[in-house]
């Protein structure tokens, strides 16, 4: 069997040998990383294989404080209750990445509560957001 590549002709087993010489090249340059001194993170000092779907202990704890970009979607929520998720981000200055990961973290302390609304006949449902009243008093203490 005979492949083409820009012009040229190449049988199937020097692809093949050309693939097993790459191979072999990165097993060389696989020795020299071993070579090199590791030390292990203290995150992971107690870590077991079993444990591979747990968060290392010290990483992302759970912190109750707000940093400035939620204050500001929590605000944006509490000023503007029932409004679809996506019309926060611009309000609260934050990319709509970051909106997410923050509804995200809102939801989950009870800060903010989401409602699912179908608002077209087809396609996703909306997300609609309301504050409860735990995330109006941890902005009122915080401010």
């Amino acid at each position: 069997m005979i492949a083409r590549q820009q012009g040229q002709s190449f049988q199937r087993d020097d692809l093949m040998y050309g693939y097993d010489r790459k191979r072999d090249d990165i097993d060389d340059d696989l020795g020299v990383l071993e070579s090199l001194p590791t030390h292990a993170a203290r995150e992971f000092v107690d870590w077991r294989p079993d444990q591979a779907n747990e968060k290392p202990s010290g990483i992302h704890e759970n912190r109750q404080e707000l940093d400035d970009a939620e204050k500001r979607y929590l605000r944006a929520v509490i000023d503007k209750p029932g409004e679809m998720s996506s019309a926060y981000s611009k309000g609260a200055r934050i990319s709509a990445r970051k909106a997410l990961e923050i509804r995200k973290r809102l939801v989950g302390l009870g800060y903010i509560r989401e409602h699912k609304v179908n608002t077209v006949g087809k396609g996703r449902p909306s997300i609609i957001l309301e504050p409860m009243p735990q995330g109006i008093q941890k902005l009122e203490e915080e401010s």
